[in-house]
């Protein structure tokens, strides 16, 4: 019988088994529920962790060393945020606890892609080392209703800004699904001048409070907001899918010369070209060549009209 060998063999094999034959093991009798539950060893947790696979936690960029791991809490909660989204068209519209749980399982999963280990460990000129965090967190989004078909899943109701930071992550219009008319939703959300505000930092902000400086001033407290960041991102890269320049009055080619990284590669730390050539006092990377993608007019726009090598050259390096 597999629970007459002895407890430390027993957990050991565990180890090599995924978290759902790990948690279905642990139902089988009060032994096998002690074995698993009933132990402040995270031995067992940590190697089902890593056996998914995702990154390991100690290699993150934001890892604590005087802050404990709880390894079987972030596995737990990461095979059930992947379940929950993982709805189909069909499954829509959501119900009040449903919706919940989903933007909750959103909220972890942006944790997720921010503890990926950065691709360049310690030497930048070695070969990139791939994130299993960026592979799980592919596959649990391709899953879900929102992600693989926007066009079908209008009858999602709610917002949630996790939700709008991974789809802008994302980046629906290089992804191949049909995209109805999210497009002409994305310039039109750009273009309304309503969203440029001071409450929004006149750019892709908003205003989550107020911080007094004295008694007749304050000044906003802003954050990011992904809604508007998508539509900036679905914007320009609609424009670089749809722009069909490339002829001989034109560039070579300028779609791949404005063309960002994209990805949720894109997003690890460390992965910016130049990044580990920063000077100790360039902490957020000011020096350099910037590169800026301007959303205000769509690259389609410029189609079959002449234009100077010189110019797109200039706009690529502003």
């Amino acid at each position: 019988m597999f629970l007459s060998l002895p407890t430390e063999l027993v957990r050991h094999i565990l180890c090599f088994c995924t978290p759902q034959t790990v948690a279905a093991f642990s139902q089988t009798c009060r032994l096998a529920f002690t074995l698993v539950y009933d132990t402040e060893d995270q031995h067992l947790w940590r190697e089902v962790f890593l056996s998914v696979p995702f990154d390991n936690l100690r290699d993150s960029p934001d890892y604590d060393p005087s802050v404990p791991i709880d390894w079987k809490t972030e596995v737990q909660h990461r095979i059930r945020a992947s379940s929950v989204v993982a709805f189909t068209p069909e499954d829509l519209p959501l119900s009040p606890e449903m919706r919940e749980q989903v933007f909750d399982a959103f909220e972890l999963l942006v944790k997720v892609a921010h503890s990926a280990i950065p691709p360049f460990r310690t030497d930048p000129e070695s070969s990139p080392v791939p994130s299993h965090n960026m592979r799980w967190l592919t596959d649990a989004l391709a899953r879900c209703a929102l992600f693989y078909d926007p066009e079908r899943s209008t009858a999602f109701v709610g917002h949630s800004n996790h939700l709008e930071r991974l789809l802008a992550y994302w980046a629906t219009p290089l992804r191949g699904v049909p995209t109805g008319n999210l497009h002409t939703e994305s310039r039109c959300f750009v273009y309304d001048l309503r969203h440029y505000t001071l409450e929004s930092n006149w750019g892709v902000y908003w205003a989550i409070g107020t911080e007094q400086l004295n008694e007749t001033r304050a000044r906003y407290i802003y954050e990011a907001d992904w809604e508007h960041i998508k539509h900036c991102v679905n914007t320009v890269l609609f424009g670089i899918k749809n722009d069909s320049t490339g002829a001989s009055a034109h560039p070579p080619n300028p779609t791949k010369l404005f063309c960002p990284p994209m990805g949720f590669n894109s997003l690890r730390a460390y992965s910016a070209p130049g990044s580990f050539n920063r000077k100790p006092d360039d902490w957020a990377g000011v020096e350099g060549v910037w590169v800026r993608y301007v959303c205000f007019m769509d690259y389609s726009d410029l189609a079959g009209k002449p234009i100077h090598p010189s110019f797109v050259y200039l706009v690529a390096q502003i």
